[in-house]
């Protein structure tokens, strides 16, 4: 899939698996340099939601540090999912 960020083009890509350079697992990255965030299949509808807005804000804004992402993404998909039910359309 491709999106616009900032009107530069990025590529979401879904993965069998992340992990990082300690070996840690991983749900999804934000790769800047290639424009790229990739997501870890096989997560449940909320988490994929949640992943995908965490990815997303670390696109937008690369400059926050990893707590306000996570918060941020948290509370995006509290409103989202939990409180206006948003739910990805799978034909």
């Amino acid at each position: 899939m491709r999106f616009k960020i900032d009107g530069k083009t990025w590529r979401r890509r879904v993965v069998n698996g992340l992990r990082d350079k300690t070996g840690k697992k991983l749900y999804g990255d934000c790769l800047h340099s290639k424009r790229v965030i990739r997501v870890v299949r096989g997560q449940d509808e909320r988490d994929e939601l949640d992943t995908d807005l965490h990815e997303a804000l670390h696109a937008i804004f690369p400059q926050l540090n990893e707590d306000a992402i996570w918060n941020a993404a948290g509370d995006l998909t509290g409103l989202l999912f939990d409180k206006l039910q948003y739910r990805r359309f799978r034909p």
